[in-house]
């Protein structure tokens, strides 16, 4: 997916999903990859973020693991489940190894194919919004979205019909 800015293309993000079948703990596997090219202070700045979520075959978050990479900084966040909602969790940053304890809700939605069907189904000048984890803060933030219009894009030698979206 295309991510605009300001109704500029700024970079594109990429989800994945898989199951595996023969680990209970860690049995669905969801990973998003997103590049981006901003302006930062002045300067072009190429920053990727890349993020896994693993889940037990009951849909508990297990582990997650959250990487952002930029000339500027380097940052990496890891949590594991200790007990109930606990999770340990490690931040790294260029200089920093900050290990803390948190809690996560069991309601805590981390991949919704629910929201992903409904964002299929806006069309333009329609807007949703999704209640969502930073985390970095480990703070809930709501997403809003908006269809904008229709396009065709060109994906692998064929047009594809769309519908831009932009994010807050």
């Amino acid at each position: 997916m295309r991510i605009l800015s300001k109704n500029q293309p700024i970079g594109y993000i990429q989800v994945t999903r898989d199951v595996d079948e023969n680990d209970p703990v860690k049995h669905f596997i969801l990973n998003s990859e997103a590049y981006l090219r901003v302006q930062v202070m002045g300067r072009p700045q190429a920053i990727t973020i890349e993020s896994s979520s693993m889940l037990d075959a009951m849909y508990n978050l297990q582990v997650f693991n959250i990487a952002l990479t930029s000339e500027m900084l380097t940052a990496r966040v890891y949590g594991r489940r200790k007990k109930d909602k606990s999770f340990d969790v490690i931040v790294k940053s260029s200089d920093e190894i900050i290990k803390t304890r948190v809690e996560i809700p069991g309601n805590a939605v981390l991949y919704s194919p629910f929201s992903e069907l409904s964002v299929l189904k806006l069309k333009p000048g329609q807007q949703m919004s999704i209640s969502v984890m930073d985390p970095l803060t480990m703070k809930k933030v709501v997403l809003a979205i908006n269809a904008e219009k229709n396009e065709e894009i060109e994906i692998s030698g064929g047009m594809v019909k769309a519908v831009r979206l932009s994010m807050n």
